[in-house]
């Protein structure tokens, strides 16, 4: 059942606010993510660069996440399964580390030529997981994944193991550098994942994290992982020039994404949550990886999570400016007045403030405007001459960040 409503998650690690929207959610999916073009021309691609399969601790083929994200409108997906935790290889030996990924740009490759439609970017690239520091982190634009594990490593498949995998002093900091060194040595791009267990209570990263970040080997950060998302890394992101992630971290097919959650974490989620897949939005010139890739060293991008857009001012603008168009006309029922549409091309609503000076006649000064619809607003005491000229409107777009709590203004002109 559809409902709507404002859910408010109150949490250390979960600070913005889940917005929840009329007809928002298909039930036991994610819905499509679908975005216009920036003012200059860029692409707006929904890329998700956090799943895993049976290959690694996932319970779906690589077919299934392929097939799931093309339904989605998603432009690329990231195969990124655990470089040494292996808890399926009594069943599937993993012997080769880029398997899922090679059955994943095959199914790829047939779904584009049996339907004649646009191909799904995928990405190669795997998870490596280590204890607390440093944590886990995706090396994503990799060439050959065998590579990053040293020879004799021990690979995990217990639980118990895994646990014990965790433990800090049992890292082993020379392997892991020489891992994120042969990524980088691959042109591979590295994000550091889920990262709640790395700050502590004041918000700071911890000195290993960090210091990785100085020599180069971790270039981005998620800001939000799946169903959660997290201030402090945001603020480091901006701190640290580091590029903006969102990921779904994906180990199911989506329609049991509620299921593995309440598995995992015992965490029951409300399915009208379950609007769309946490991604990162990719300002790129083209759909291909060569693009995404190097939208990713620029840092042109921002996270999608919930509803909500997590980034850098000037790519926060592009995304909610290409998405929002204002029509000013004349009501030719009431003299003086003049009907404004404010025509929405993107999947995601928009709750926006309004901060002019000109009263507004039919709605209040907070107004949501739907995915893919239009919403009307009348403006009375404005003559032909003065409709000609009318300022443009200047919203507060509640559901965009551009710092943590910090919301962006937008001016929208008038198209005639």
């Amino acid at each position: 059942m559809r409902k709507s409503g404002l859910w408010i998650i109150f949490s250390s690690t979960l600070t913005l606010v889940t917005l929840l929207w009329p007809g928002a959610v298909l039930a036991g999916e994610f819905a499509q993510i679908e975005f216009p073009a920036t003012a200059d021309g860029r692409l707006v691609l929904p890329v998700d660069f956090h799943s895993h399969t049976v290959f690694s601790d996932g319970v779906v083929w690589p077919t299934v996440h392929v097939e799931r994200a093309l339904a989605e409108g998603l432009a690329g997906i990231a195969i990124t399964d655990h470089l040494e935790y292996q808890p399926n290889r009594a069943d599937i030996p993993n012997r080769d580390r880029n398997r899922s990924y090679e059955i994943a740009v095959a199914e790829a490759n047939t779904l584009a030529q049996s339907s004649g439609g646009r191909r799904l970017t995928v990405i190669l690239g795997t998870e490596i997981t280590r204890g607390n520091p440093p944590g886990h982190l995706n090396a994503v634009f990799l060439t050959d994944v065998n590579r990053l594990l040293p020879k004799g490593y021990p690979v995990y498949s217990e639980d118990a193991d895994m646990l014990k995998f965790y433990d800090r002093s049992l890292v082993n900091w020379p392997s892991l550098h020489g891992a994120l060194s042969t990524a980088r040595q691959q042109g591979g791009f590295i994000i550091l994942n889920h990262p709640s267990a790395q700050f502590d209570a004041q918000g700071k990263l911890n000195e290993h994290n960090l210091a990785l970040i100085d020599e180069g080997l971790t270039n981005g950060i998620e800001v939000a992982n799946g169903w959660t998302y997290q201030d402090a890394a945001f603020a480091l992101a901006l701190e640290r020039n580091l590029t903006i992630i969102g990921a779904s971290d994906l180990h199911d097919a989506p329609a049991h994404f509620d299921q593995f959650v309440k598995r995992w974490a015992g965490v029951t989620l409300p399915q009208e949550s379950l609007a769309h897949r946490t991604v990162t939005l990719v300002l790129a010139q083209k759909g291909d990886a060569a693009s995404i890739r190097a939208a990713l060293f620029a840092r042109s991008t921002a996270a999608l999570y919930e509803n909500q857009i997590i980034g850098r001012p000037a790519e926060v603008d592009a995304i909610v400016s290409g998405a929002l168009r204002a029509t000013i006309r004349r009501n030719e029922s009431s003299k003086g007045q003049a009907l404004v549409y404010i025509e929405n091309r993107s999947s995601v609503p928009w709750l926006l403030q309004y901060v002019g000076k000109r009263p507004l006649l039919s709605v209040s000064e907070i107004l949501t405007v739907p995915g893919k619809a239009s919403y009307e607003i009348v403006v009375d005491g404005v003559s032909d001459d003065e409709r000609a000229h009318l300022e443009p409107f200047e919203f507060e777009v509640l559901n965009a960040f551009i710092a943590p709590r910090v919301h962006p203004r937008i001016k929208l002109g008038w198209q005639r």
